[in-house]
């Protein structure tokens, strides 16, 4: 919701070009506002990623990051304002933060985009 249309297609381009040159076996896409955070859609190996946001905003990152363990995932991308409740700790897998703004993220590798 507090994230617009164009940061998700320059995102999932990106995705998309790292899927192509990592080839992972999946790429699962878990859409979180305030509400819920089991809004998902699945990317095979070889699918183009093209994101189809779902969902408003006022996500409490705490509820998606500890959703997101269920998969075991090997890296989780997160596409965030950064204006949000966080974490006190690291989750037990990679993260990188993708941060629309001067936000301050306490956790993972952070990443700036168009602040």
């Amino acid at each position: 919701g507090s994230i617009g249309g164009d940061v998700f297609a320059q995102v999932g381009c990106e995705i998309d070009e790292i899927a192509e040159q990592v080839k992972p076996e999946r790429v699962r896409m878990i859409w979180a506002d305030d509400a819920e955070c089991s809004r998902e859609e699945v990317f095979e190996r070889g699918d183009e990623i093209v994101l189809h946001p779902k969902g408003g905003g006022g996500t409490d990152m705490r509820k998606p990051l500890k959703f997101a363990e269920e998969y075991d995932p090997i890296v989780v991308i997160l596409i965030t304002d950064g204006l949000t409740p966080w974490p006190n700790t690291e989750p037990p897998y990679p993260l990188i933060v993708i941060c629309t703004t001067t936000a301050n993220v306490p956790i993972g590798q952070v990443v700036r985009m168009n602040p």
